[in-house]
């Protein structure tokens, strides 16, 4: 501001202040000038003509305001003097004036976890993923997914990741995705301190029943550095699975062929089993979790105390309370059908 160099009225006291206001009209912040004078007009002398400035600068001549703070949205000059309200100089004129947004504090990273099928009432049928890097200097990058089977509906989980480098400026590391149901967009949560993790900071959802999804990822900076960052998706497909299908049980058998004689409760068995046509793969087939060769010959023996005695490695005789044999086959999908038969001894 040149101000001070031509008072026609003889004021001796001189304010000029520089008051910032928000958007509620409330005073953010306020700088004053305030100097004091004879009172004496001589003109053509000293600073009197308006823009000169060649004054020091902090002087009345050659002065600068600053206000700053949060929220400001307008500024305005405000005079006095001991004669009362208004410039003892209206001669008075700006050189430059300056705005200097302060730097946007980076939002907080998000919390929360991706959201699931289960957490909306229903069951995930599959998922799928993305981990893709995003920068001022790449094209977006374009990604379809197919639904399984079953499927009528979607979460799209979009994560954020810090990819940047410790000695570069990066103030704009976002980015956006595209999807069916909508965009997103992240903030830039920090930096540095942030690398390693996944902050999940949205999740776009809706009915879905299309061939594909596709899915559009692009760098949300305005191209004034180098940003970059990670974009992480989750894709849950939810929906009510087919019903499993009709598989026909194995076969299992148990045959006594030798009965043990009083007071010993037991025999030697015959084991036998076959899986079904619809389930025709083998899974497991165990007596008491011990597993049976089809066509092997074994002893069960009642007793309070369980044991185990062996022929190389086959189970040639088994000892326990009770006792069970369990065959479990599947079909080529994994779909499996047990039987279990319980041997029934003769008490003597």
């Amino acid at each position: 501001l040149d101000f001070g160099d031509y008072n026609p009225n003889g004021a001796t006291e001189h304010n000029v202040s520089l008051v910032a206001y928000d958007s509620n009209g409330q005073v953010v912040s306020t700088d004053t000038l305030s100097f004091t004078s004879d009172g004496v007009l001589v003109r053509n002398e000293g600073l009197w003509i308006t823009g000169d400035a060649s004054a020091s600068v902090g002087q009345p001549g050659n002065y600068y305001f600053v206000v700053e703070g949060a929220g400001i949205v307008r500024a305005e000059l405000q005079f006095s003097s001991d004669l009362g309200t208004g410039p003892s100089d209206p001669n008075f004129g700006f050189s430059v004036l300056c705005f200097q947004p302060e730097p946007d504090t980076p939002p907080p990273p998000p919390t929360g976890t991706p959201l699931t099928c289960e957490d909306i009432g229903q069951q995930t049928l599959a998922v799928d993923t993305w981990n893709e890097s995003v920068s001022s200097s790449l094209a977006p990058v374009s990604l379809s997914f197919t639904p399984p089977a079953g499927a009528d509906y979607a979460l799209v989980n979009t994560g954020w990741e810090w990819t940047g480098d410790v000695n570069q400026a990066q103030v704009t590391q976002m980015h956006t995705v595209e999807t069916p149901f909508g965009s997103t967009t992240s903030g830039d949560y920090g930096n540095g301190e942030l690398a390693g993790q996944v902050f999940w900071y949205d999740v776009l959802q809706g009915a879905y029943d299309q061939p594909s999804m596709p899915i559009t990822i692009s760098y949300a900076g305005n191209g004034s550095d180098s940003g970059s960052n990670q974009s992480h998706g989750l894709i849950s497909w939810c929906g009510t699975p087919p019903p499993p299908p009709q598989l026909d049980p194995p076969t299992a058998d148990l045959t006594l062929l030798l009965v043990k004689p009083a007071p010993i409760i037991g025999g030697k068995y015959l084991v036998e089993y076959a899986c079904s046509a619809t389930a025709p793969n083998l899974v497991s087939a165990t007596i008491n979790g011990y597993d049976m060769i089809n066509g092997q010959q074994i002893r069960l023996i009642v007793s309070d105390t369980p044991s185990v005695r062996y022929w190389y490695n086959e189970v040639l005789a088994i000892y326990a309370p009770e006792f069970s044999f369990d065959v479990t086959c599947a079909d080529d999908l994994g779909n499996e059908v047990s039987t279990q038969v319980i041997p029934e001894f003769i008490i003597p």
